[in-house]
Parts: C-alpha cells; sequence; structure tokens
C-alpha cells in the first residue's frame, strides 16, 4: 500500500508560534563515552532563504570578509605558542557565537526540513578538538601548513570567492583560514621594566554561509576575535570553563526571528480578517517605482559564463568544474577623504538626518552622475529615479536587541530619490535627496510611538505588526522564488502561496543594493600607527551590485561585492572616482564661507 503524501504545512505556521524552538537531544555517538548533548533547531524562513543560496547556487551569497590587525597573540616569541593562541581564540569566538561553530543538515537526507545543529563540548579539550584544524573538523586552518612559503592574501581572497564553495553545511557553517602572522619590531611595556610588548601583524579570512550571518553579527564577531587575539593566554582557557557549561552555551543560541513576530491580536476570526486584508493589499498596490538601469553594466560586452580561476590554490580551494560557482563575484572599496567625510557628516547634521542616510544619498548621486553621462540625451522629464533595494533590520522590531544572528529581510519598495542633474548645486541636490532617503529609511530602522495601539483600542493593529506581516508573506514569496523548480517536488516541507488567486503586485527593479552598519570607529580603532582592516562581503546573485557602507577611522567607507559578469570592472573604478569627488573641490556654507558652486 502507497504511503499517503506528507501533508503540507499551513503558510502560517511559521508565524509567531514557537516552531524555529531550539530542543535539546542526546546523540549517542562520536565521543569516547558514547553520548553528546546537541542543540538543534528548523531554519527560520530568512535563514531558509540563504540556504538556499549556498546549497543549490554554489555557495552563492556566503559571506568572505579578510582581516588585518595587530594583536599580542599572547605575547609569545615562540611561534607553536602563537599557533595555539588563535587556536584558543578561535575556540572562544565558536562558544560565545555558537551559530560560528553550528552546521546544518537535511533530516531525512532528500526532501526533509533543514535543521541547525550546535554539538555542547564536554570539556575545555573537546571545546579546541571541536574547534581545530583535524581532517574531521577543518573549521581553522593555517594557510602556511599547505603553503610555507605565504600567499598573496587579496590573491588568495579573490580565489576564495570564484572556486568551489569553501563551506560544506554537515560539516560546519563558518570557517577561518589563518593567511599569515608577521612579528612587528618589538617596543618596551610602559611601567614593566624591560618585558616587550610582542605583538603580530595577522592577516585572516573569515568565511561564513550567510544564514548564520549579516553585517551587524560579522562586526560584532570579527572585533570580538580582535580582543580575544589580545587575550593572555591563562585568560582565554578560563573563559572557555566558563562559557562551555550548558546552560551559559544554551542561552546565547540565536532564535529564528520568525518566532518572535508579534502576535497578531484579536480573536480567530479578526485574526483571519487581518491576513485576508494583508494579502489583498499585496495584490492590489500599486506595482513599485522601478529605478534606472545600473550604469556600471557591461552591455555591450556580458560575460555569459563563469571565468574559471587557474587551480592556483587546490590543497585548499576546489577547482573543479561541477563546482564552479554560476558567476563571478569581485570585491572593491572605497574611502572618502576626511575632508569629504566631514562635510557629509556636516551636511547630515544641517538636514537633521542620519550619516547612513547620507551614505545612501552619496550612492545615489553618485550613480545618477554615470547614469546621465552614459544617457546623456533622455529629456529630464523621462529620467527614472535611483531606486535602492535594501535589507531591513527586524531587530527593533522584535525585542532582540543583541547583535548575533538575525537575517535581514529586503523591504519591498527599496528607497527611491529622484533623478537630479548634476548641473544643480551639489549640497543643495544632497539636502534634498538626503531628507527623503531619512524620511524613508525611518520606517524601518526604529519601532513607531504607536506600536502599543492607539486610542485605547487594544486590538488595534500596531505599525510594526504590519510591517513585519508584510515581510512574512516577501519570506514565503522568497523562499518559493529562489528555490530551482526541479527542487520544488523534493522538499516535502515547502508552502505553499498564500496569495492563491490574488498574486502580489511586482517588485520594482532597483538600481542597485546598499545598506548600512553604522559607526564602527569603535569596534576597529588605529592602533601603534598600524590600523585594523576588514573588507569583504558576500558573492554575489546574478546582476548584483551591493554597496555596504559604514564610517570608519579613516573616513565614509564603501565595500563592494558584485556580479563580475553582468558589471564593468573598468566602470566600477570610474564610479569610486565620482563617489569619492561628490564631496570635494570648493565649497560654500556652512562657516567654510560662500564660494564657488560645488559642480560634478
Amino acid at each position: 500500500m502507497t504511503p499517503p503524501a506528507p501533508q503540507q504545512p499551513h503558510w502560517l505556521s511559521r508565524y509567531a508560534t514557537g516552531y524555529h524552538t531550539w530542543r535539546t537531544i542526546t546523540s549517542h555517538s562520536g565521543t569516547s563515552n558514547g553520548s553528546r548533548t546537541l542543540y538543534k533547531r528548523p531554519l527560520g524562513l530568512a535563514e531558509s532563504g540563504f540556504n538556499t543560496d549556498g546549497v543549490d547556487y554554489g555557495g552563492r551569497a556566503d559571506v568572505n570578509n579578510t582581516l588585518q590587525a595587530s594583536v599580542r597573540c599572547g605575547g609569545s616569541s615562540d611561534p607553536a605558542a602563537v599557533r595555539k593562541h588563535i587556536l584558543l581564540a578561535w575556540t572562544c569566538l565558536r562558544i560565545a557565537h555558537p551559530m560560528l561553530g553550528a552546521r546544518s543538515y537535511r533530516e531525512d537526507g532528500v526532501s526533509g526540513k533543514r535543521w541547525f545543529v550546535v554539538e555542547q563540548p564536554g570539556s575545555v579539550e573537546e571545546a579546541i578538538e571541536m574547534a581545530g584544524t583535524g581532517a574531521e573538523r577543518d573549521s581553522l586552518v593555517f594557510v602556511e601548513d599547505f603553503y610555507p612559503g605565504g600567499v598573496d592574501g587579496e590573491d588568495f581572497y579573490m580565489h576564495s570567492q570564484n572556486a568551489g564553495r569553501v563551506i560544506e553545511p554537515d560539516r560546519g557553517l563558518g570557517r577561518l583560514f589563518v593567511l599569515s602572522t608577521k612579528r612587528l619590531p618589538s617596543s618596551k611595556n610602559r611601567g614593566d621594566g624591560d618585558d616587550e610588548d610582542i605583538k603580530y601583524r595577522i592577516h585572516l579570512l573569515l568565511i561564513t554561509a550567510h544564514e548564520i550571518a549579516d553585517g551587524l553579527s560579522m562586526y560584532n564577531w570579527v572585533s570580538h576575535l580582535l580582543r580575544l587575539l589580545d587575550t593572555p593566554t591563562p585568560h582565554l582557557i578560563a573563559q572557555l570553563s566558563t562559557h562551555i557549561v550548558p546552560s551559559t552555551l544554551s542561552s546565547r543560541l540565536p532564535p529564528a526571528q520568525e518566532d518572535h513576530f508579534p502576535p497578531i491580536p484579536g480573536n480567530p476570526a479578526r485574526q483571519r480578517w487581518f491576513w485576508a486584508i494583508v494579502r489583498i493589499l499585496r495584490h492590489v498596490r500599486r506595482p513599485a517605482t522601478s529605478g534606472f538601469p545600473n550604469p556600471l553594466y557591461n552591455r555591450s560586452n556580458p560575460q555569459t559564463q563563469t571565468i574559471q580561476m587557474p587551480p592556483k590554490y587546490p590543497a585548499l580551494l576546489n577547482y573543479s568544474p561541477s563546482f564552479i560557482p554560476p558567476l563571478n563575484t569581485f570585491i572593491t572599496h572605497t574611502t572618502l577623504s576626511p575632508l569629504a567625510t566631514a562635510r557629509l557628516i556636516a551636511l547630515c547634521r544641517a538636514s537633521k538626518c542620519s550619516v547612513g542616510a547620507g551614505l545612501f544619498t552619496l550612492v545615489g548621486m553618485s550613480m545618477m552622475a554615470l547614469y546621465e553621462l552614459d544617457q546623456p540625451d533622455i529629456p529630464l522629464a523621462e529620467r527614472q529615479p535611483f531606486v535602492a533595494s535594501f535589507p531591513v533590520n527586524p531587530r527593533p522590531f522584535i525585542g532582540y536587541r543583541d547583535a548575533e544572528s538575525c537575517m535581514l529581510i529586503f523591504s519591498d519598495d527599496g528607497v527611491v530619490l529622484p533623478f537630479l542633474p548634476a548641473s544643480l548645486d551639489v549640497q543643495g541636490r544632497f539636502r534634498l535627496l538626503v531628507r527623503s532617503a531619512h524620511r524613508q529609511l525611518g520606517r524601518f530602522q526604529k519601532q513607531s510611538k504607536q506600536n502599543g495601539g492607539s486610542n485605547g483600542d487594544e486590538n488595534a493593529i500596531p505599525p510594526a505588526t504590519r510591517l513585519l506581516a508584510h515581510q512574512y508573506l516577501n519570506l514565503l514569496d522568497m523562499d518559493a522564488f529562489k528555490r530551482p523548480s526541479h527542487l520544488h517536488q523534493r522538499d516535502q516541507h515547502s508552502i505553499h502561496n498564500p496569495q492563491g488567486a490574488y498574486p502580489a503586485a511586482p517588485r520594482g527593479q532597483a538600481t542597485c543594493g546598499v545598506s548600512s552598519v553604522g559607526d564602527i570607529r569603535n569596534l576597529f580603532p588605529a592602533e601603534n600607527g598600524v590600523g585594523t582592516s576588514m573588507l569583504g562581503g558576500p558573492r554575489a546573485r546574478g546582476g548584483e551590485f551591493l554597496v555596504g557602507s559604514s564610517t570608519r577611522v579613516g573616513g565614509a567607507h564603501f565595500s563592494v561585492s558584485f556580479d563580475g559578469n553582468a558589471v564593468d570592472r573598468d566602470l566600477v573604478g570610474r564610479w569610486k572616482g565620482v563617489i569619492g569627488a561628490l564631496l570635494e573641490g570648493e565649497w560654500h556654507g556652512y562657516g567654510e564661507g560662500k564660494g564657488v558652486k560645488g559642480r560634478l
């Protein structure tokens, strides 16, 4: 007799139901005493989308970040002691932020839902072994073990983005490569006699699956890693002894955001009406505005196939043709001068807008300039606006304040800025556009004062609840959209489209993607004249040009990952020049005197 087909879950089964609660189980294999405590939970909807990117599209969206810093590494001159200290610091980081040590698997291998699993170490020694360099774990890699002559860090990074996927989910979702450790000239400790202050210039590459890390959590983790590398070795061992206690580790396991979405108030009938109205509103809403096409696209000679990297690091990277990603990802970055950064901040303050909105605005103005140069004959009245897709941080809406794993959800509409020609005053353009960007971003960055309801009506739907309800439906759409067509029948745990006969209005086309993590100067201060540098980004999806912005010690910074097959790398260099020059040159106003109006 043929067993009945498994019933698909209801589309609301994951909304504020506790569906993704962590569970404690006991495994009876893999340890000397025959058992081990494991924590596991299903991936949330947002996490599942990024998992699909990585598993079904050759590591797409995996996050690769390089870090260069000056740290003590235990203050020893013995190379073996330095390696041990790095291992201890990495172990402490994995215990403090458990998703770095997590793995994922499908419960029945093919059609089951995917779970996160975090193992509870039974001792300090076991925690170190789990984080170590053995063939079974391989989460920490000292590159010099494979290439004693060393590697070029930037070149290895580019290969890691364009070779086969580095992450193996069933073994681990985070890996750390130690590219080099170079001892710096010694100095004397102040007030400590003749003791040397031994430091190393360390170059690291941290790679994670995107389902465990967003920009905020990544910066938080890397900053913590730097502090650990500067911590004396005995203190690291003491930390491990404290943090591996089961009650301590389990308390740090991050929730799936969908479990913390606010429940819909009212009785079941009222709740059904709410969801019916939300779905109809998604159907009848005006189609989202499309932006002008990215002027950096290579329209004359686009690459249709991935440019395969030469097998330069075969001991560490997979160059097999069957594992090559579907497109090339390249990274670039640029930092505004101190003068331009100061002007940016002054303009934002004068406009009573956030610096994050100012960074969005600069990206928009730079794209408008290149769009105008690329297509000068389009009449102003026919110019499309600049539209930036951007990820919404759900933390403020669900009361989750930690900078830990919490996947971001892309907004329906993006930030829409009207096209303004370069013939207008730079400052005037900026002030007009930044106010618009600030207003639009403000809807998604903090809870409204009315979130608790209005006029004493306990059944009123708060704005944050309406926002997250729309975002939940967006997640269902994206889950279906991302999954390859031949896999829809495979995954018995996918959810039917809740829109039914009333499909959601189509999304508009964004010019590019923009995000901001804010001011990170307190995370990566300059030290002893040798600054800390963190660069990188995710593997790109088709056509993407993703601009990550922040404020650093050196100035306002933009780090970009882009589809190297669709985007012209020479034009990217031109874009860097344009965005860097926007706030340079002669200036007027805000105490700098009245001079010639700034032009592009």
